[in-house]
């Protein structure tokens, strides 16, 4: 069983999600879709120095260094492309996705909770529908296809704004970041073994299947083959202090031929100075920091 830890109003939860059933069906493993409030999250951790949006910051991209926002959007736009899906940003992102997500937890089975999250981030995030509407939530419950045929939609929607459905949001939410130690999303879990963000899915499979994934990118560079003609120069900036510059200078010479790479160092500290992040991003929080540890361990 994997978990899938989302918020509907995430663009890389969606991603997640167009992805996430053909990945059970490949592994014969089942998802059981854990609903969880991205702003809950971020309030969760504020106390540990992970930043908080301030007053007419809409979204958690907004209180991003306008370099690192500059390259999320590329980023997000990229993979786009690579996943080969649609997505429209919402008029009105970020959407409160919270009677959306109560509406998932009102359902009893998994497979119908799935079914109905991937109706939601379509609605959300192709269709461009407003989530918040009780009308719009009754007509996606009611054309999505459920294992349960006695469910009555009306008296679903009407159980998803009761007061236990309200509180098991909440209290999934605390439980993700307090027990799961959960920082973002999107997130999974399988055996107990976490795994964060959408480009992290090959990782996920491998794990399950102990066989490389067919959803690999990046996974020829992984091995030993000729470099690609390259008649430009690739700038490749790095810190010796960096884990993850340590890693990528392991692979870029099986991308290009070593005479065709600029190596340019620089200091990791001035850096992180001059954008006003904490000299360590990763340390935010000591939830991302038990993370980051783990995926290095893997590496």
């Amino acid at each position: 069983e994997v978990e899938f830890w989302f918020d509907v109003v995430c663009p890389y939860a969606y991603l997640a999600s167009t992805q996430i059933d053909v990945l059970a069906i490949r592994t014969g493993v089942s998802v059981k879709p854990r609903p969880i409030l991205l702003g809950g999250i971020y309030q969760l951790l504020a106390g540990e120095g992970q930043e908080k949006k301030k007053e007419g910051e809409k979204s958690f991209v907004d209180t991003l260094n306008h370099a690192k926002r500059n390259y999320t959007a590329k980023d997000l736009q990229r993979w786009i492309a690579y996943r080969n899906v649609e997505l429209n940003f919402h008029p009105q992102h970020p959407l409160r996705t919270v009677k959306a997500l109560r509406l998932i937890l009102a359902l009893k089975n998994d497979r119908d909770k799935l079914n109905l999250t991937l109706n939601l981030f379509r609605a959300y995030w192709v269709q461009n529908l407003d989530i918040t509407n009780d009308s719009v939530l009754l007509s996606i419950l009611q054309n999505t296809k459920l294992t349960d045929q006695s469910l009555n939609s009306t008296q679903t929607l009407q159980r998803s704004n009761s007061e236990s459905i309200k509180s098991k949001l909440f209290q999934q939410t605390e439980y993700g970041v307090k027990e799961k130690r959960i920082f973002g999303v999107p997130s999974f879990f399988y055996r107990n073994e976490f795994f964060y963000g959408q480009d992290r899915l090959p990782a996920l499979e491998e794990r399950i299947t102990s066989k490389p994934s067919p959803d690999r990118p990046l996974s020829t560079l992984l091995l030993p083959h000729p470099p690609i003609p390259c008649s430009t120069t690739l700038e490749f900036f790095s810190s010796l202090s960096s884990p993850s510059a340590y890693l990528s200078s392991t692979l870029i010479s099986n991308l290009v031929p070593a005479k065709s790479i600029t190596w340019t160092p620089i200091l990791l500290g001035a850096l992180f100075r001059n954008i006003g992040t904490p000299n360590e991003p990763q340390a935010a929080s000591r939830n991302r920091h038990r993370w980051s540890g783990r995926v290095y361990q893997g590496a």
